[in-house]
């Protein structure tokens, strides 16, 4: 151990590494989450936002779990597989009956806050989700992303600190070319994993993603909190992690769930595939780059939102086009497929994905449009627990297909 760090060593680290914290501000922001929170009382606040402690790129994630499916009422029975239809699946109305949803799973929402357009507080556990082409999810739980408190940093109140019973609605728009004011600076590097290495944008322990952010631990006994944006490299060692500062000097943390095996995993976004899951028993260092700037897309880099539609190989020797909801669930690209590597999670948004392909009851071949493939296994999307795919013919028909009848699936 080198070097060990007192409180006021940190403090002029803080002061030394300024322009870190602070550089970009000049430039146009739009990368970062914006827009207009309403309140219940009415008053309403115009800005950057943070979602709690986290959230504050386009590129995360809202989280949560779906009260029901919006696929249910298009079928009174399965039969062979085969659907009833009872409506006009392209009408866009659902017909409220009765359905017997014993052999449906519960089914997550995520989708990133770029393709959000809005977001209505219904109770403490529900909230309406309208993406971008206006389509409305109800949504209850699942995460702490539903009853968070939001910061937004309104230009004539500063910095505004709302509870989520404060909240009416939330309303997401492209960020001003004047702004000049924002959170912090965005994490990036290379994790180096037991399975590879990844380099984008990072969230440390599922939470800190700043520059500002802060990293805590002990160090002889000592407490501490370094800035994420004085830090070079984290290196995990056995009851703790070796921190190494920008400015060379190094030293060990402990005691803590940002720097031992408590970490609840470190977040890769990356560019045309989507986030990595990396949990702490893969990780092996993390190296920040401060030279690079990669803030990601603005809000109107991320594409109109297009229903899922495709080609359905089946084993039986079928072949069935139209529209598509995967695992009787999922029919927007923005939403996202998950799977596992070994213990690392991939999310990825369906607009990426070319075609999947099951290989048996546990895994699949995922084709991204960017040429790479990906064997993902030991989650609901690319097992035997997917609930089947839906394929909605463009003369109405619909015909469900079981996942272990599917040969390959492939996205337009």
């Amino acid at each position: 151990m080198k070097n060990s760090i007192t409180s006021s060593r940190v403090i002029f680290l803080l002061l030394l590494f300024t322009g870190v914290l602070n550089a970009g501000f000049a430039q146009p922001l739009n990368h970062y989450l914006f827009g207009v929170i309403t309140t219940k009382d009415g008053l309403s606040y115009s800005g950057p936002i943070r979602w709690g402690n986290e959230e504050v790129m386009w590129t995360d994630l809202f989280n949560s779990t779906k009260s029901g499916n919006d696929y249910l009422p298009y079928f009174s029975r399965l039969d062979n597989n085969k659907v009833v239809v009872i409506e006009d699946a392209r009408g866009g109305e659902l017909l409220n009956i009765e359905v017997d949803q014993a052999f449906m799973q519960i089914h997550t929402f995520e989708c990133q806050f770029g393709d959000i357009r809005s977001l209505e507080v219904i109770s403490d556990s529900r909230v309406d989700l309208q993406l971008k082409n206006n389509f409305i999810y109800h949504l209850k739980n699942g995460s702490n992303d539903v009853g968070a408190t939001l910061r937004i940093i309104d230009k004539k109140e500063g910095q505004v600190k709302l509870t989520w019973d404060d909240i009416k609605k939330v309303e997401f728009m492209d960020a001003p070319a004047e702004l000049t004011e924002r959170f912090g600076n965005p994490l990036t590097g290379t994790v180096y994993t037991m399975l590879g290495e990844f380099t984008g944008q990072i969230e440390w322990d599922q939470d800190e993603r700043l520059a500002s952010d802060v990293l805590n631990g002990y160090n002889d006994d000592e407490k501490m909190g370094v800035l994420l944006g004085t830090i070079h490299s984290i290196i995990k060692q056995r009851e703790g992690s070796q921190v190494i500062l920008v400015t060379g000097e190094e030293f060990m943390l402990t005691g803590s769930n940002d720097v031992n095996k408590e970490n609840r995993g470190i977040v890769v976004t990356i560019e045309g595939i989507g986030r990595i899951k990396i949990p702490w028993d893969q990780f092996i260092k993390a190296t920040f780059d401060w030279n690079t700037t990669h803030e990601g897309p603005t809000r109107c880099d991320f594409p109109e939102i297009e229903s899922l539609r495709g080609i359905v190989f089946t084993r039986g020797g079928q072949t069935l086009s139209g529209g598509i909801v995967y695992d009787l669930d999922e029919a927007f690209d923005a939403e996202f497929l998950q799977g596992k590597t070994g213990n690392i999670e991939y999310q990825i948004p369906f607009r990426n994905i070319s075609s999947i392909m099951p290989l048996d009851d546990l895994s699949a071949q995922i084709s991204l449009k960017s040429g790479e493939k990906l064997i993902l296994g030991n989650m609901q999307d690319v097992s035997r627990a997917n609930d089947g795919i839906l394929i909605i013919g463009d003369d109405a028909s619909l015909v469900k297909i079981s996942w272990d009848e599917v040969l390959e699936v492939r996205f337009k």
